[in-house]
C-alpha cells in the first residue's frame, strides 16, 4: 500500500509537522473480525469492538454474544461508529489521492522523457529530495513512455487515413460538382436559350447539386463510422488487457470480422493473436463453424484469405503462410474474407439417422414431433426435409438411442436417404 501523504498531526512538539505514515498498519486497525476487510458503515459493540452493520447484526441475530469475546450483546445495544467511519473515509479518499499522484508523476515522467522529482509535501520547510525509481518503477516507466507514444501513433495513423481518405472524397465530389455546375451554366447563359429553359436548368442543377452534396456528407459518415468503431475496438482490447501489461498495440489481440461469402457467412468480433497465422485461421474458421452447428466437411488448400484493413478498400492478399497478423498489419475493425470452394455439412444431402446411426458411438439425437402425420420419434434431418411445411415440434432433445431409430422410415414417411433405401433418396 501506498503511504498517506502530507497527514499533519497535532502534537505539542511540531504541530506544523508533515510525516508520510505507512498506510497498512493503519488499515489492519479497522478490519471486520467476521468478512476481514476494511469496516463499513461501523457498529460498536458494549465490550468495545467494531464490526460491519451487515456482519454484526446477521451475528447477533444468530447468537446474542460479542464474535470476539462472546461478551453478552443484545442486537438493541450495538451503538454506531461515526468516528471509525469518518476516519476510514479519510484514509480511502488520501489513499486515492496518493495512488493518482503517484501513477501521474510515473506517466509525466514517462512523456516527458526523465525524471521529475516528486512535490514537496505541504507544510515542509524544504522541498523533498527527488527520489531515485526502484527497478520495477522503471521498468513501468521504460514500458510506459514506449506504450504511450507507440499508442499515440497508432491512433494518430487512423485519424490520417481517416482525413486523406475524407480530402479523397470530397476532392472527387467537388470535381462531379464543378462539372455539374458547368453543364447547365452552358445552357443558363446560351442567348438562344429561353427562358423557361433556363428556369428549367437552373432547377435541375440545384437538384443536382443537392443529390451530390448529400452522396459526400454520407460517404463521409461512413469513413467516420468506421473510425470510430476502428478506434472503439482498440479501446476495448487495450482496456481489457491494460490490468496484465501494457503492450506494443501490434502485439495486441484484435477484434476482426471473417467473411464467407460463397455461403453467405459472417463471423463477427474474431479474435486474432499478433502471432496468428492463416493456419491458424483456418483453423478458427472450422471451430466457429463447427460451434453453429454446420462444420466444415472440406477446405482445400486453394482456399485463401483477403485482408481489408480498417479504413482502406484495397484487399491484400494472404498468400504467404508464414506471416503472422501483426506482419499483415491487420488492425481492429479490419475484414478478412475467406475465398475458394468451401465444404460445409449444409452442402452435403441429408440422410436420416437410421442410415448414420454407428452403434456404441453414443450419438445424441433431438427427436420431433408432426401434428400433421401424428406421430412421434422423427430424427432432425427428417423433421427439416420429410416434413417440411408440416407442424413439428420437439418431442426428446438429445436423446442417446441404441439403435438407429426413426419413425418416419417406420411409417413410410422418410424421403431422404435412410437404411432401407440403402442411401438413395426415395
Amino acid at each position: 500500500e501506498r503511504g498517506v501523504k502530507a497527514m499533519a498531526l497535532d502534537v505539542a512538539e511540531d504541530p506544523d509537522l508533515a510525516l508520510t505514515i505507512p498506510l497498512q498498519p493503519i488499515f489492519e486497525e479497522f478490519v471486520c473480525p467476521i468478512c476481514f476487510s476494511v469496516v463499513n458503515d461501523c457498529f460498536i459493540t458494549p465490550c468495545g469492538h467494531n464490526f460491519c452493520a451487515k456482519c454484526i447484526k446477521e451475528c447477533l441475530n444468530r447468537k446474542h454474544a460479542c464474535p470476539c469475546c462472546n461478551h453478552a450483546t443484545e442486537p438493541d445495544t450495538i451503538l454506531k461508529n461515526h468516528q471509525v467511519d469518518r476516519v476510514v473515509a479519510i484514509m480511502e479518499e488520501e489513499k486515492s489521492k496518493a495512488s493518482a499522484t503517484y501513477f501521474e508523476q510515473l506517466i509525466s515522467k514517462a512523456e516527458a522523457g526523465h525524471e521529475g522529482a516528486a512535490a514537496a509535501p505541504t507544510g515542509a520547510v524544504s522541498p523533498a529530495p527527488a527520489r531515485k525509481l526502484s527497478p520495477i518503477e522503471e521498468l513501468f516507466h521504460n514500458h510506459m513512455k514506449r506504450c504511450l507514444a507507440a499508442y499515440q501513433e497508432y491512433y494518430q495513423d487512423l485519424v490520417t487515413k481517416k482525413e486523406n481518405s475524407q480530402a479523397k472524397l470530397r476532392s472527387e465530389f467537388t470535381t462531379k460538382v464543378a462539372e455539374r455546375k458547368s453543364h447547365f451554366e452552358g445552357i443558363m447563359n446560351n442567348p438562344k436559350s429561353g427562358k423557361a429553359i433556363r428556369q428549367e436548368a437552373k432547377a435541375q442543377m440545384e437538384l443536382g447539386l443537392a443529390a451530390i452534396d448529400s452522396e459526400c456528407e454520407k460517404q463521409i459518415a461512413t469513413i467516420q463510422q468506421e473510425f470510430d468503431a476502428s478506434v472503439s475496438l482498440l479501446l476495448e482490447g487495450y482496456n481489457k488487457y491494460m490490468e496484465e501489461f501494457a503492450p506494443n498495440p501490434t502485439f495486441l489481440p484484435v477484434s476482426v470480422t471473417i467473411n464467407i461469402p460463397s455461403h453467405n457467412i459472417t463471423l463477427p468480433k474474431v479474435q486474432l493473436r499478433p502471432t496468428d497465422t492463416t493456419r491458424d485461421l483456418r483453423r478458427i474458421v472450422v471451430e466457429l463453424l463447427a460451434k453453429r452447428g454446420n462444420p466444415v466437411t472440406d477446405m482445400p488448400d486453394q482456399c485463401s484469405f483477403a485482408l481489408q484493413r480498417t479504413l482502406q478498400s484495397e484487399q491484400v492478399e494472404m498468400a504467404d503462410p508464414a506471416l503472422a497478423a501483426h506482419q499483415y498489419k491487420v488492425a481492429p475493425g479490419s475484414i478478412i474474407t475467406l475465398q475458394g470452394a468451401l465444404k460445409l455439412k449444409s452442402d452435403l444431402p441429408q440422410q436420416c439417422f437410421t442410415l448414420t446411426f454407428e452403434k456404441g458411438k453414443n450419438q445424441r439425437v433431438d427427436y420431433y414431433t408432426c401434428a400433421d402425420c401424428n406421430f412421434n420419434w422423427i430424427c432432425r434431418s427428417c423433421a427439416e426435409q420429410c416434413h417440411r411445411g408440416h407442424h413439428v415440434s420437439m418431442y426428446i432433445a438429445e436423446h442417446t438411442p441404441t439403435w438407429g431409430c426413426c419413425y418416419c422410415v417406420k411409417y413410410g414417411k422418410c424421403t431422404i436417404p435412410n437404411n432401407r433405401s440403402r442411401g438413395k433418396p426415395q
